[in-house]
């Protein structure tokens, strides 16, 4: 039985499956990202298309908004560093190239009720903003209107829509597939001891002990005094792949860890520097920021959820392989430069 509508939460998470190189550009200015998070407007008209699908032009709007779900989505996530605008800037064409390729394939669909449910869902918005002035008030400055929001939630819901029912239709779990998902993430999720989420600086031996000591300690007298870690991170730490991630090193148990950095990263509270503890590779500063209970559940306990993740797994890879024929087919032009 066909889905009617699903929360306008799909994951367009797919892999970037359309080599930009393909595509016709020409220039224009992208928005910048600053323009994209509210804080000003570019002077440009927001349909100017800068993407065009099989003749149907997509505006520079739409662009910005698939730029400022990249740029919230790679928030603290360890991709995101080491990112330049530019790789930012494909991540969002992508993206966007992805949403309307799928959108062009929805709407070959007959999708029950699409209208009324647009037209309700944009009722209780504008509602759940104050009323019709102050929805015209917030989404001014956003170069928002009325006809602008019914398209997105439109292009959510039909997405949705045709992920769940078309896609989905046939996307199916078997108890071996289900039982093979727990396995795999069995270390990960359900069976592990105690886990901490660590970052670190590393102070280089190379450095020599006293000048090294004296870096670190000035790293503790910024944090203290309210800094960040992370750019206190890329600012001093001589560990490269870290570096680039803000000190973080992962989720680790005690085992994962030499000994004295399990000691000292084990008896740390959230928020805490250690002491500083000396290793083969230099000095290093350790901040715990997360402490993961030990879990021990069976597969009968978590049953239901294996088969929901096994086939999240599976529908994204169907989408994915949507994607790659659809990206065949059609013809996508790229109206923005390099």
């Amino acid at each position: 039985m066909a889905r009617r509508f699903v929360a306008c939460t799909v994951a367009f998470a797919v892999v970037c499956l359309l080599p930009l190189g393909r595509f016709v550009r020409a220039a224009q200015t992208p928005p910048s990202q600053e323009a994209v998070l509210g804080k000003t407007a570019p002077p440009i008209d927001p349909d100017t298309p800068v993407l065009r699908i099989n003749g149907r032009d997509i505006g520079e709007i739409w662009y910005e908004r698939a730029l400022a779900q990249t740029v919230a989505e790679l928030q603290g996530a360890s991709e995101a560093h080491g990112l330049d605008n530019a790789m930012v800037r494909e991540k969002a064409l992508e993206r966007l190239i992805e949403q309307e390729l799928l959108y062009d394939l929805a709407m070959r669909e007959e999708i029950p009720g699409l209208d009324e449910e647009v037209e309700r869902r944009f009722q209780a918005f504008v509602e759940r903003v104050g009323g019709k002035e102050e929805f015209e008030r917030k989404a001014a400055p956003r170069r928002l209107d009325e006809r602008r929001v019914r398209r997105i939630i439109s292009r959510e819901l039909a997405n949705s829509w045709y992920v769940e029912n078309v896609i989905g239709r046939d996307v199916t779990v078997t108890e071996e597939e289900a039982r093979a998902y727990y396995e795999a993430n069995k270390s990960e999720k359900y069976d592990h001891p105690e886990k901490r989420k660590i970052y670190q600086i590393l102070a280089a031996a190379s450095r020599g002990k006293e000048a090294a000591l004296a870096r670190l300690e000035e790293v503790r007298r910024r944090y203290e005094k309210g800094e960040g870690f992370g750019p206190l991170a890329r600012e001093f730490s001589d560990e490269p792949a870290s570096r680039l991630q803000q000190g973080f090193i992962g989720y680790r148990t005690r085992d994962d860890l030499p000994p004295q950095v399990a000691e000292a990263c084990f008896s740390a509270k959230p928020g805490e520097l250690t002491p500083v503890v000396e290793t083969k590779f230099g000095y290093h500063l350790f901040l715990v920021t997360e402490i993961v209970p030990p879990e021990h559940r069976s597969f009968e306990e978590v049953r239901e959820e294996a088969f929901e993740k096994a086939r999240a797994m599976k529908l994204r890879r169907a989408v994915q392989a949507a994607l790659k024929r659809a990206g065949r087919d059609a013809k996508v032009e790229v109206l923005l430069p390099h």
